[in-house]
């Protein structure tokens, strides 16, 4: 019997001092730090954030449970494509206008007003690439105005500080900002291809009960009230 006790008592001890880390797109940082802060076990949780090369590059590195971003992006990497996940919602690209400056339409870019446009890199974040290809199917002539940016919270930084004119970034960016904005636009979903968030789960998250319980948790009405504030 005390034997049995002693190992109990060890693995509450394990479980007390148990810690994960979870890696989200920069364009959800916002979001997840509020999902993290409503979640009882918070403290048991670190988080990063990066674009989506940074943060797949750092999983396949470190010690990462959980990546929170593009399904897309992550079928890309062939140690992810196997991975079960848990869908949080479709992200939607929009722009934003910087204080003083109205736009009625995308086609309103080409107009000499608007001289910078901010767009996160192709190639490091997906709604760099949903923004090419928007301006592609739109054959917006807006070459040389566009300002290339590493992340999607950078590309909006640039519109709050006036830097550019307008910005791509997605809608859960933008509704975090909506107040140092003049306006957001949405782009039409069927100028880009899906964009499907999920909260992926590698190869760490199965042996942790904290990771478990905060996947289960972004299932709940609380989280997903807190998804729909930020527009996914």
């Amino acid at each position: 019997m005390r034997k049995i006790l002693i190992f109990l008592s060890i693995i509450v001890l394990l479980n007390a001092g148990e810690t994960i880390t979870i890696a989200a797109g920069a364009g959800y940082k916002k979001m997840t730090l509020e999902l993290l802060e409503s979640f009882d076990k918070k403290d048991k949780i670190n988080s990063v954030f990066g674009n989506m090369r940074q943060i797949t590059t750092q999983a396949l590195n470190h010690d990462i449970s959980l990546l929170i971003g593009d399904k897309k992006f992550f079928n890309k990497i062939n140690e992810f494509k196997d991975k079960k996940s848990e869908k949080i919602g479709s992200g939607k690209l929009v722009l934003i206008v910087k204080k003083g400056t109205n736009l009625s339409n995308l086609k309103d870019l080409e107009k000499d007003n608007i001289q910078k446009i901010s767009i996160p890199d192709a190639k490091k974040a997906v709604y760099g690439l949903a923004a090419s290809q928007a301006i592609s199917n739109l054959n917006l002539n807006i070459k040389d105005k566009l300002l290339y940016v590493a992340t999607v919270p950078q590309s909006a930084s640039y519109v709050v500080s006036g830097e550019v004119d307008v910005g791509f970034v997605n809608s859960s960016e933008a509704l975090s900002i909506k107040d140092k904005i003049e306006q957001i636009l949405t782009v039409k979903s069927e100028l880009y291809s899906e964009i499907s968030i999920v909260a992926l789960k590698l190869d760490s998250c199965d042996k942790s009960a904290i990771c478990k319980d905060f996947v289960e948790y972004l299932k709940s009405k609380r989280a997903k009230e807190i998804i729909l504030k930020y527009g996914l």
